[in-house]
């Protein structure tokens, strides 16, 4: 099966567990990789539209694990009763991302891994994370005609304080894409902000510490 180089790194990311849930499934194409990989031994698709649940029914049963996938109607995690170790939240603005998990924070608090990859707005992510008490144990660069970074997470009670670096830049610092991904949102804050006939103070800030993170890089 060729997947995305996004799918793939998401995988490379999940740590062996019995169930995980995908929020968000798609086409299920996720789950039926993580299984076929013996990642995991049963998953969860979930979507809250029809029509992708179709298509995911027919791949799990085309790749004979209608044994192994269960597929759930629901909007976020609102309607599973399952219980899972590990949930994917995939293709989502980072907003969005947060409200799932934010309607059902007393089960994602019980999870081992939240992997999550918005795609848009990782900084907003990062923050309200940190406010919820999740620790960002890992984080992965991802460009795939475009840039992404996938965040595994988990609940830890502990709150955190982030600085303005940590919240943009995350622990991406050993990442070989790091240089120009930090390269690509400056150039991206910097046509935001000529744009603007206010300047955003703090959009200045974000600009100067990614321009000094890399005068420091090189």
């Amino acid at each position: 099966m060729n997947l995305s180089i996004r799918l793939e790194s998401i995988i490379s990311m999940v740590s062996p567990v019995e169930t995980l849930a995908d929020i968000g499934t798609d086409h299920a194409w996720l789950l039926i990789e993580l299984l076929n990989r013996n990642i995991i031994q049963q998953g969860i698709a979930i979507d809250n539209k029809e029509g992708p649940l179709a298509i995911a029914q027919r791949n799990v049963a085309s790749e004979g694990l209608t044994d192994k996938i269960s597929l759930l109607k629901s909007d976020g995690a609102l309607k599973l009763k399952t219980p899972a170790q590990a949930w994917v939240i995939a293709g989502i603005g980072g907003e969005n991302t947060l409200e799932i998990i934010e309607n059902s924070l007393s089960q994602a608090q019980q999870l081992e891994q939240l992997i999550l990859a918005p795609h848009s707005k990782i900084e907003i992510v990062r923050a309200r994370l940190a406010e919820l008490n999740f620790t960002v144990r890992s984080e992965q660069l991802v460009k795939d005609e475009k840039f992404y970074v996938i965040i595994n997470a988990q609940y830890s009670k502990n709150q955190q304080q982030l600085t303005l670096k940590e919240t943009y830049l995350g622990n991406l610092e050993s990442d070989p894409l790091y240089e120009e991904y930090v390269s690509n949102l400056l150039e991206t804050y910097q046509q935001i902000l000529t744009l603007q006939t206010r300047k955003d103070p703090l959009l200045k800030d974000v600009i100067e510490m990614l321009e000094t993170e890399l005068r420091e890089r090189r």
